[in-house]
């Protein structure tokens, strides 16, 4: 059996149910966390050679979550009218689960999900404006969202303890 079927089957099993979690936690929904989940496994294991460890399989899952994330087009956002966040583009709703679930820093938040600090930036704001324009009370800052949080990372996945 080749080396990347091993691996792939190994993630899937040990890990597949928290990377769908961390899928949903980024982008609110379950089909497209699914589609998320999907475009991580063919970025990952699309590549020449496998990773190494599936300690390695984890950490570049997380980081091709991330990054698919950001980047679904706005059509694809969740369309549950009971979810508070279906307010937010999908990149809006990524970058504020990445500053306050994770609890990152924009300059982190960049770096994981491969985008420039300005464009985190813009979209915590944007995210903020919105859900302040929404019917719920948020209490949320910009001045918290753009300066807080910890530069400091662990290679962990959305939602993961720490």
């Amino acid at each position: 059996m080749k080396a990347w079927v091993r691996a792939l089957e190994e993630l899937s099993r040990d890990w597949g149910h928290e990377l769908l979690r961390d899928a949903r936690t980024l982008t609110g929904d379950d089909s497209a966390a699914e589609a998320v989940v999907e475009a991580a496994l063919v970025a990952v294991f699309s590549r020449q050679a496998p990773p190494a460890t599936m300690d390695d399989a984890r950490v570049a899952m997380s980081a091709a979550l991330r990054h698919a994330a950001v980047r679904r087009v706005p059509g694809d956002a969740p369309t549950d009218p009971d979810d508070p966040f279906a307010v937010l583009t999908p990149r809006e709703r990524a970058v504020l689960a990445m500053r306050y679930v994770d609890g990152w820093a924009v300059p982190v938040i960049a770096r994981e999900a491969g985008l420039r600090e300005d464009g985190v930036r813009d979209a915590l704001t944007s995210a903020i404006a919105r859900l302040d324009g929404s019917e719920m009370a948020w209490e949320l800052s910009v001045e918290d969202a753009l300066h807080g949080g910890s530069i400091a990372h662990e290679d962990t996945s959305v939602g993961d303890a720490r």
